[in-house]
């Protein structure tokens, strides 16, 4: 009598890790500002996102006529800024990221 052997797959637990991190991903980004958390929905529109975090302190152009990105400086009452980088496409929010 031969016996079948079945092949059981396990993923790897780093793979279930990404897995899960895309399952999570927000539309929102949470930047400090002066003490305050302020919070940036994807889709704001360029106008709104300089209302709330100021005049860019560089903008940035991209390959994709398309595309536009600024670069914010904030002070948090600290000596070294922090500098954050926001990617519009359309005039339309896309990400938020921390670049220091």
């Amino acid at each position: 009598m031969k016996k079948s052997s079945m092949a059981v797959q396990k993923s790897h637990p780093l793979k279930e890790k990404y897995k899960q991190a895309i399952s999570n991903f927000s539309n929102e980004f949470v930047i400090n500002v002066m003490g305050e958390l302020v919070r940036l929905n994807k889709g704001m529109s360029k106008n709104e996102v300089i209302s709330i975090l100021g005049e860019p302190f560089k903008v940035e152009s991209c390959d994709n006529k398309h595309n536009i990105k600024l670069v914010f400086k904030i002070n948090n009452g600290r000596p070294i800024s922090t500098r954050y980088s926001a990617l519009f496409f359309n005039e339309e929010l896309v990400y938020v990221a921390k670049l220091n």
